[in-house]
């Protein structure tokens, strides 16, 4: 730049300010209400952005400022807190996530979001989790369970040496799981004097 004059360096520093604004920014923006299922965005924050955070302890928090989880610049929604937010702040929270968003779901907030999750979470104790796949076609479910072997799948059932019940008890998956597991396993009564 040695020679240049005065207009012409302005307009060099011009041009590289516009640039630096115009250019679409590195950080992915992220919003938190509660915790991130075990992520921990300041160990990234040259990649994550938080954006907005709540703490999570009361769902009308959430319900109230649902509009800065739903922003058009928020690229990724950790939920994780007090799951009792209204049905229409899961709503429109689907919806974003529709869009194209990110969406991390932890703790009991699963609930909410079963009609929309390409699975779903069901137990067979209180707040346990079983997870298996609801649509197996969409594409979604195609991404994100991909090269799992998975019992829906024609080819995987016809090496599976079992009957696949779709609709088998509590009870009948126990005794399934017992002769794949533990069938040569002995049981004994052991009496304590």
């Amino acid at each position: 730049m040695v020679g240049l004059n005065k207009t012409k360096k302005s307009f060099i520093l011009l041009l590289f300010a516009t640039l630096l604004v115009v250019m679409p920014s590195a950080a992915i923006n992220t919003t938190i209400y509660g915790d991130t299922a075990g992520f921990n965005p300041d160990l990234h924050k040259d990649t994550f952005t938080v954006v907005y955070s709540l703490p999570g302890s009361l769902g009308t928090d959430l319900d109230t400022s649902v509009t800065k989880y739903t922003d058009p610049a928020v690229d990724v929604i950790f939920m994780g807190g007090e799951d009792t937010f209204s049905p229409s702040t899961a709503s429109l929270l689907e919806q974003a996530v529709a869009s194209g968003k990110i969406f991390v779901v932890s703790n009991k907030n699963y609930q909410k979001f079963d009609s929309s999750l390409p699975a779903s979470s069901k137990g067979f104790v209180e707040d346990g989790q079983y997870f298996f796949v609801t649509d197996p076609d969409t594409p979604l479910s195609k991404t994100i369970f991909s090269g799992i072997p998975a019992l829906y799948d024609p080819k995987i059932l016809s090496c599976w040496p079992y009957e696949v019940k779709k609709d088998a008890s509590i009870a009948e998956l126990e005794k399934l799981a017992h002769e794949l597991f533990f069938s040569g396993l002995v049981m004994m009564k052991v009496s304590t004097f």
